[in-house]
């Protein structure tokens, strides 16, 4: 069985929050950030790297995780997510990837399980295996690259993300075909938050 290391990100700007951090607001019993991370751990992942950017000393102070698993600063969040993806690779050296987003705590251990069933099934047939969650149709996150994406995406250039290394190799790309529309929810503006807080 593949190990398989979770990125989870968590150094954007949250530009769209009228100046809020999204990754460190209060959702149920901990942060927006805390509970992803929570129910990340819990899944079947070795262990989990929190890349963090501008307010990183504040999530060091604040969030609790497992000795095993590390929170890392990106010094340069402005050239994009990319750049936080790859402060993450840096210190994987063997194991598979699964990038995640911080600000989807509605995303369950369940969910990552599937994903990374999924993908164990997968790389057993196909060594550049890279599974994705489709949700009726829609990728959706997160995403696991098999290790040998690991120097293709640290040398990618591209700011938004690994789109162009996944269209780059269709042809490897297994879905988790879902009609479950957590896959797809993360919290871009305080209305997407609201919504959140009032849903049962």
């Amino acid at each position: 069985m593949s190990k398989i290391t979770a990125i989870l990100l968590a150094a954007g700007f949250s530009s769209r929050m009228k100046g809020e951090n999204k990754m460190l607001l209060p959702f149920r019993e901990n942060s927006i950030l805390q509970s992803t991370y929570n129910q990340l751990k819990k899944s079947k992942v070795a262990e989990v790297i929190i890349v963090g950017g501008d307010a990183f000393q504040r999530l060091v102070n604040e969030l609790r995780i497992d000795s095993q698993d590390s929170i890392v600063q990106n010094d340069t969040p402005a050239l994009g997510m990319t750049s936080s993806i790859q402060t993450g690779l840096k210190l994987i050296k063997e194991n598979a990837f699964m990038i995640c987003l911080g600000d989807m705590p509605t995303l369950s251990t369940y969910h990552y399980n599937m994903l990374i069933d999924c993908y164990q099934e997968a790389i057993d047939k196909d060594q550049r295996a890279i599974a994705v969650p489709s949700v009726n149709g829609q990728q959706a996150n997160p995403v696991i690259f098999s290790q040998s994406y690991r120097e293709e995406i640290l040398s990618n250039v591209v700011p938004n993300g690994c789109k162009s290394v996944i269209a780059l190799n269709k042809s490897h790309l297994v879905y988790l075909n879902t009609d479950d529309s957590q896959f797809l929810n993360d919290i871009d503006t305080l209305e997407d938050y609201d919504q959140l807080l009032n849903e049962p």
